[in-house]
């Protein structure tokens, strides 16, 4: 569905094809370029304008439009003064056309400018800055967005869903279709066809809505949750009409008599049951699904709507050029110019064509272009709106009163009040939002505390934890450690607390030299990530990286030596972050054992699925190495820093420099190279949807936590919500849909790849027979994942170390809860080129251990 019509267009360069577009003699070779640009670069304006509008059906209307407006002018002999600067020209229709949208809805819409262009007098698609790459629509996201429309695409009747398999998946064109259905005894036109595409894109669009909601409640809404309580588990049509119904005009769904006469069973109708006129739409869910709308729209449009834009652009330009050329037939030749010497010979086709079919043609394409259809899931006659805040996913902050978390728009919400005299120094979400967990120390002193809230209900829960760090969710627990040797272990419904006896760490905590420390949560918290120290052993085993499953069994990330720990001598286990997905881990730090006079300090980063670690020292100066004070790891896992240069005293006189105070810059990690970006903050991080937060402020030397700061938070338009001015900590509330499933989890000492998503290789721990190596997986998060990679062929006739390396197939199935985690509980493997095949009843239990 997205072809270039002539094939030499492709290798033409921007400026030809406007060219060819505006001056090529005949008529056929100037709509074939125009096809072309609409080629190029409709994906890339479309996404942009998605992005700018948080809406994937208005960015479709109005990506037309502006395409429409766009070949009008250059059928108009008009093209943009830089045809290099093709994308940008087409941009500026788009956000043209944007505006008009508005106006033509009544709506009233905050307007973000970029820092750097506000006031400048720059249009920001004008600058010289090549179009393609502008909007990059995110790869995970997209493959997200397609596995949901397929899930969602089962909610519709069985002759929808033959639709979006020829459509959608097979990637047929309306026309191809239509020729289907009538060899298959099913004769309709092709508008008919069009028309139903168009609905199964609109009911795609609702039920997709619905799906994050459902799956991904960031609401609080009790009424939504005992909405979905109502459903078996998974996603259905009944489900799914029931969640629109409540967020657009029925906020108690269901507990009213009148609710069973509703006779709408279609779901692009539920907004019109008046059946229970008094009733109202729930305002929090909306306000949410808002939300969620505006962070999907880039994927969306790309999954739901790129080919129906591109068909009726192309319909549209066709339509045009027919009427132009039907004017050029009927209008009398143009009269010859007078004699003179100076000037050019007879005119070209193409440009009678354009005197003569100019308005015309202009005419036709603005009446040709067929809207997609703009829906907005609110009710009808309520305006659109699109603050500035209204994206803003949730956040937790402690001030040094409170602790409280925000929504979008909404105000905050106080959790529970911070002890006086202490400072929140740890803050984390559970993996369902529905708990924040918070460690307060003293002014003076080790006597901490320990915090758990429940943000639903307001209760919250006090343990005493003196000499605590560190804090993490885990299988129905929250972790702390204590005194640097113990992982304490925290009941979520109440009671004492636990020491964690952890099976497989290579050196005894009760009979080691060994420090501890606590670095976060893989996916969805389904395991903790756990740094020890031996001091006693002077081996590269000194310094080991745990993985510890809900069962306690622990796993070695890296099998090298690590020489860098976790915030170094000055801050042991700190400056440690996850990526959102939990597949990378990194930590500042220095070499144990050094001192202030060290070079700048380094971080280093792991992939955790490969145990790969690499080091990168901050840019050095002998007089001032750069220390630094927190890092973070953006969406794109660039690992972010908050660094300052040691005062220049400090280490030719330890006396002296260690009270000053200086504000840090932030560096950012890419491709092994780190870059000083203009930001300045004492921590940050980063959320979906393009938001982070951001501290202020100043540090210094002695500083354990930097002290409390103006916390804001910025969208990547450059719009600013601020949220506290004394600040300690903040956490962003996980989000998006369910976390990708994992592989089982650890169930024995040496184990490698259980309970990550998406292993490239994992190990029973024992005999090497039990390995699959360089596995790559082709449905993962499907009910039945498989993929390939090589194990040993161990037969009777030779031992395992004589066996050799051959291809293997692999099979994940069972897809279900292991203790608390969504995971494949089966797994098989075997080897297709002698014979074997998969067998479902010859398996590992990769949730208990057990094999069939």
């Amino acid at each position: 569905m997205d072809g270039i019509g002539q094939p030499d267009c492709k290798r033409l360069s921007d400026r030809e094809l406007v060219d060819r577009a505006l001056h090529a003699t005949a008529p056929d070779r100037r709509r074939q370029a125009m096809e072309a640009i609409a080629d190029r670069y409709l994906r890339e304006v479309s996404v942009e304008t998605a992005r700018r509008m948080g809406d994937a059906e208005a960015a479709a209307d109005v990506t037309q439009e502006a395409f429409a407006a766009a070949f009008a002018k250059l059928m108009d002999g008009e093209g943009p003064s830089n045809p290099d600067r093709l994308g940008g020209w087409l941009i500026n229709f788009s956000r043209n056309r944007e505006r008009n949208h508005y106006k033509r809805q009544g709506v009233v819409r905050e307007r973000t400018v970029r820092p750097d262009v506000e006031g400048s007098g720059k249009d920001p698609f004008g600058d010289g800055v090549p179009r393609v790459g502008t909007a990059r629509d995110d790869p995970a996201r997209l493959a997200q967005a397609h596995r949901i429309a397929g899930e969602v695409a089962q909610t519709l009747a069985p002759a929808e869903q033959e639709l979006f398999r020829l459509y959608y998946q097979e990637e047929l064109t309306v026309q191809a279709i239509t020729r289907r259905l009538a060899l298959a005894g099913e004769p309709v036109g092709e508008k008919t066809v069009q028309n139903k595409v168009t609905r199964v894109a609109k009911a795609l669009a609702v039920g997709f809505q619905a799906y994050l909601l459902v799956h991904n409640d960031r609401t609080l809404c009790t009424r939504l949750t005992a909405i979905i309580g109502q459903y078996a588990k998974g996603f259905s049509t009944a489900l799914r009409d029931h969640t629109v119904k409540h967020v657009r005009n029925c906020a108690d769904c269901g507990s009213c008599a009148k609710c069973v006469t509703c006779r709408v069973k279609d779901v692009l109708k539920i907004s019109e049951c008046s059946t229970a006129a008094g009733c109202q739409s729930c305002h929090v869910c909306g306000r949410e699904n808002a939300a969620l709308q505006a962070e999907w729209a880039p994927a969306l449009v790309v999954v739901l709507f790129a080919g129906q834009i591109r068909d009726s652009v192309i319909r549209a330009l066709n339509v045009a050029w027919a009427a132009a050329a039907a004017v050029a037939l009927q209008s009398p030749p143009p009269p010859p110019p007078p004699p003179a010497a100076n000037l050019p010979g007879p005119p070209s086709a193409g440009r009678a064509l354009r005197r003569q079919g100019a308005k015309a043609a202009a005419a036709a394409i603005a009446t040709a272009a067929v809207a997609v259809g703009a829906m907005v899931w609110t009710r009808p006659d309520a305006p659109q709106l699109a603050p500035a805040a209204a994206t803003m996913p949730t956040i937790a902050y402690a001030t040094d009163r409170t602790v409280q978390f925000r929504t979008g728009s909404d105000k905050s919400t106080v959790v529970a009040q911070v002890p006086p005299g202490s400072t929140v120094t740890d803050l984390v979400w559970s993996p369902d939002r529905s708990r924040l967990g918070w460690l307060a120390r003293p002014a003076e002193g080790a006597n901490s505390t320990l915090h758990l809230s429940n943000v639903k209900t307001g209760g919250t829960q006090n343990w005493e934890c003196t000499g605590c760090a560190g804090l993490a969710f885990h299988n129905g627990r929250l972790v702390t450690v204590k005194d640097s040797s113990t992982l304490m272990a925290h009941p979520l419904a109440g009671g004492a607390p636990a020491p964690l006896k952890l099976e497989g760490m290579l050196f005894d905590p009760a009979e080691s030299d060994l420090d501890v420390h606590l670095l976060g949560t893989t996916s969805a918290g389904g395991e903790l990530l756990v740094f020890t120290i031996e001091h006693n052993t002077g081996s590269d085993d000194a310094n080991r990286l745990y993985r510890v499953a809900a069962n306690n069994y622990v796993a070695s990330v890296v099998d090298d030596a690590i020489t860098q720990v976790p915030g170094g001598d000055a801050a042991p286990g700190e400056h440690a972050a996850v990526n959102r997905d939990g597949t990378i881990l990194a930590y500042a730090g220095n070499s144990p054992g050094t001192d202030t006079c060290i070079p700048s300090d380094t971080v280093t980063v792991i992939n955790l699925d490969t145990g790969k670690q690499t080091t990168t020292r901050l840019p050095d100066s002998p007089e001032r190495p750069l220390r630094i004070n927190s890092i973070w790891i953006d969406p794109q896992n660039n690992v972010q820093a908050s660094a300052f240069a040691q005062p220049g005293a400090t280490c030719s006189a330890p006396a002296t420099g260690t009270d000053q105070r200086t504000k840090p810059a932030v560096y950012s990690l890419s491709n092994g190279k780190w870059t000083k970006t203009p930001q300045s903050a004492v921590n940050g991080g980063a959320a979906e949807r393009g938001w982070n937060a951001y501290r202020a402020g100043d540090v210094g030397m002695n500083d354990y936590r930097a002290p409390a700061s103006r916390l804001v938070a910025t969208d990547n338009k450059g719009a600013t919500v601020e949220l506290a001015d004394a600040a300690t900590a903040f956490a962003w509330a996980p989000s998006g849909p369910a976390p990708s499933p994992v592989l089982g989890t650890l169930w024995g000492p040496n184990q490698k790849g259980y309970g990550l998503s998406k292993p490239t290789m994992f190990y029973n721990g024992g005999s090497p027979s039990g390995i699959v190596r360089n596995v790559k997986w082709i449905s993962w998060g499907k009910t039945q994942a498989t993929g390939t990679g090589e194990s040993l062929y161990v037969t009777g006739d030779r031992s395992v170390a004589e066996s050799p390396w051959e291809p293997a197939s692999v099979v994940a199935f069972d897809l279900g809860d292991c203790q608390g985690v969504r995971t494949y509980r089966k797994i098989s493997s075997f080897h297709p080129g002698h014979g074997e095949k998969f067998d479902p009843t010859v398996f590992i239990d990769v949730c208990t251990g057990e094999y069939s």
